[in-house]
């Protein structure tokens, strides 16, 4: 499972997508069919977790690296159940 996961880290890394947080929670949660909000989505705005993350021209979007976007889904699933080791 983890090497599936990874592969598809290595698909997706470098493309982007421009969207709300609202539809970005809603295009991590169909990546990875793990539920996203999108109050979870600015929470990792503002703690910095999606570093390549720009707002983009329109109003209320942004640019959003989609590698970022499943890497912060899965750390918050395996800190929830307790896997997540932290230096």
């Amino acid at each position: 499972m983890a090497a599936i996961r990874q592969s598809r880290m290595e698909e997706l890394k470098g493309r982007t997508i421009t969207c709300t947080p609202k539809d970005a929670a809603d295009w991590t949660r169909w990546q990875t069919g793990r539920k996203v909000s999108r109050n979870r989505v600015t929470m990792w705005l503002k703690r910095g977790k999606l570093p390549s993350t720009v707002r983009a021209e329109e109003k209320g979007k942004w640019v959003f690296d989609t590698s970022e976007l499943i890497a912060c889904a899965w750390a918050t699933v395996l800190d929830k159940a307790g896997l997540l080791r932290y230096n």
